[in-house]
């Protein structure tokens, strides 16, 4: 069911690793280049007993969609089932120790996507992305799971990128207008990020997010260098070629054909980005210019993998890759 394979985060010189069924283990950042088979340590917790819906243990769309570790809080974002076959996409917390993870509700709301809902619907589409911000709140993007109007509508919590407090507080919506924002990390500028997300059948984007700004639409569904598959018509979606013609924000960076975009990682370059794919089983390594206004260089290395999330691990100077065909942990080192 292409289920989400793995996230990270990094904790006291150790790689957490959280599986799409909500299973967390640990790896020793040292050991991580080790030519030598790798123990890998597992982390009990009531996840299972919190979250009853079958579908995200089973092969399915429905999974964990990130984690983060902020000082000794552990957050996991995940496709919540609000009610019968209605999802939205919702974060737990537990006081992170490598004991026992006691999982509690941090940020959710009542509105949710009906598996049924006409005329689409994707488990996927979900976004999830959670991180951390240097004033101590979080940014977290939402996927509208195909219910295409939501991403417009601003009082939707769907197709958006929401600022919480760090009590999971909303504060506000800083931008609407997206299908599935898989991908956020922070630049050496602050308040300023950027985001990945899918697009239909091409046009996946990088976009530009400040904080501080009351909200930025990037147009979706309206505009979308991307078409819909089997390039069907749907009217409330006409996919406007434009983005800026249309009252709306352009991307800095679009892929045509997709790429399949997922996660986005800085590297030890501040200006530096691996971006990994899942359609084109490729990383990319984007330079931009100091204003992150345009790339000044992308350059393309083959994996051979659909590569589902990344993290930069600075003490040996490497990302580590969730790699979703075999399934297999990779290290990639860019020298």
């Amino acid at each position: 069911g292409q289920k989400s394979f793995a996230y990270f985060a990094e904790h006291e010189r150790n790689l957490i690793i959280g599986l799409g069924t909500g299973l967390f283990t640990y790896i020793p950042t040292e050991n991580l280049l080790s030519e030598k088979s790798i123990e890998v340590s597992h982390i009990k917790s009531n996840f299972q007993k919190l979250i009853v819906d079958d579908e995200i243990y089973n092969p399915s769309w429905f999974s964990i969609k990130d984690i983060l570790i902020d000082g000794n809080l552990l957050l996991v974002s995940y496709t919540k089932e609000v009610k019968e076959n209605c999802y939205n996409t919702s974060i737990l917390q537990a006081e992170f120790n490598y004991e026992y993870l006691e999982f509690s509700e941090f940020f959710s709301h009542e509105e949710c996507v009906f598996t049924d809902n006409k005329p689409s619907f994707s488990g996927h589409s979900a976004g999830g992305k959670i991180i951390t911000l240097k004033d101590g709140k979080y940014l977290f993007t939402t996927g509208e799971f195909l219910k295409r109007s939501s991403a417009q509508e601003k009082t939707s919590n769907l197709g958006k990128t929401i600022l919480l407090d760090n009590d999971g507080r909303k504060i506000k919506t800083v931008s609407i207008g997206h299908r599935n924002p898989q991908g956020l990390t922070l630049t050496e500028i602050d308040g300023v990020h950027l985001l990945t997300e899918h697009g239909p059948a091409g046009g996946d984007e990088i976009n530009l997010i400040r904080t501080s700004d009351k909200f930025i639409n990037y147009g979706w569904p309206i505009s979308s260098y991307g078409n819909h598959y089997g390039n069907v018509t749907i009217d409330a979606a006409p996919l406007y070629k434009s983005h800026k013609n249309h009252g709306f924000t352009e991307p800095i960076y679009y892929f045509y054909p997709s790429i399949g975009i997922s996660a986005i990682e800085q590297s030890a370059n501040s200006n530096t980005f691996m971006v990994s794919s899942l359609n084109q089983r490729r990383l990319y390594k984007i330079e931009f210019n100091n204003k992150f206004s345009e790339p000044s260089s992308v350059k393309r290395y083959l994996i051979n993998e659909r590569t589902r999330d990344l993290i930069y691990i600075e003490s040996i100077d490497a990302h580590v890759m969730s790699l979703e065909d075999t399934p297999y942990i990779g290290i990639f080192i860019n020298n």
